[in-house]
């Protein structure tokens, strides 16, 4: 039968759990520089319904994610790491490549509510330090903390970079402040699509990392278990 490049197993070598640290970064780096922009994104769109609005998103958001985290790992046993996490990544990043391709808040917050089913990164980023380190319990452990380093880096760098680029182009119009500095303006309504300005460009670098993420899991990551193995029942 024929393979694709989600079939090829990992071969034997030393630290090759560390593939996984780049998949780990890039998506949470794309993710991480959107929150310097993205609440007074929300703020101007929602105004004072903007507590019920993120509320029940982050609840249903939390739902589906508790509820896909052990199917995703299950299917991963079957089909293999890769394809979950290219699944993964693409569905998680969906809410803010969604802003960088067309600017539409209220889009964004129903893909950010849907987004929990594919928030499964950490799940699938164990199991696969899991398959790659096998018999040693330590080495098993240190890696787990290097994945949660990784995590903890993106948040570091991610804002403070999402705040400069978006000051570097920041467009000063009506729709984003007017001549006293504040966001917005009185006629906006709710839920309308507004200019982004140079928040844009926050956003379209967060879809240039999710690209070179998923490319890079296409093209380099390997896979980390033989799925032609039977799978126990």
């Amino acid at each position: 039968s024929s393979s694709t490049v989600f079939d090829k197993p990992t071969r034997n070598t030393t630290n090759k759990h560390l593939y996984v640290l780049p998949v780990l970064l890039l998506e949470f780096l794309a993710l991480a520089i959107t929150r310097a922009v993205l609440p007074s994104l929300l703020l101007q769109t929602f105004q004072g319904r903007i507590y019920i609005v993120m509320g029940c998103t982050e609840c249903i958001r939390g739902l589906l994610a508790f509820l896909t985290c052990p199917l995703f790992g299950r299917l991963s046993d079957i089909v293999g790491r890769k394809p979950c996490f290219f699944v993964t990544i693409l569905g998680s990043m969906m809410p803010v490549c969604s802003l960088a391709l067309g600017g539409d808040v209220l889009l964004f917050v129903w893909l950010l509510a849907i987004s929990g089913a594919f928030s499964n990164t950490f799940t699938l980023t164990f199991a696969y330090i899991s398959d790659c380190i096998k018999d040693d319990r330590e080495k098993r452990v240190a890696a787990y903390g290097l994945a949660l380093a990784t995590f903890g880096l993106s948040y570091t760098i991610g804002p403070m970079l999402g705040g400069y680029l978006a000051n570097s182009k920041l467009l000063v119009s009506g729709a984003l402040a007017d001549g006293d500095g504040e966001i917005g303006t009185d006629e906006e309504k709710f839920g309308d699509e507004i200019d982004l300005g140079g928040a844009k460009l926050v956003f379209i670098a967060s879809l240039v990392l999710t690209i070179l993420d998923l490319a890079y899991i296409w093209f380099i990551l390997p896979e980390s278990t033989d799925i032609s193995l039977p799978q126990p029942e």
